[in-house]
């Protein structure tokens, strides 16, 4: 799943706009990748959360070139 070089360039700069276009684009892939190794649904929510919460902790070390 590779994700578009300038919303990544975006949200490494901390457009919180480039963040929601992430989680609404991916946050269901997401969730049904959590889902399909737990088959927990609100551990995979939780999961699912963590996931875009670390992603914005870490925006600005985010390697554009790694994907």
């Amino acid at each position: 799943m590779k994700v578009d070089g300038h919303l990544l360039i975006d949200l490494k700069n901390g457009d919180e706009k480039s963040f929601e276009t992430l989680f609404w684009k991916y946050n269901e892939h997401v969730y049904h990748f959590i889902y399909s190794l737990l088959y927990e649904k609100s551990m995979a929510e939780d999961l699912t959360q963590n996931v875009f919460l670390k992603i914005w902790e870490k925006h600005e070390t985010i390697d554009v070139e790694q994907n």
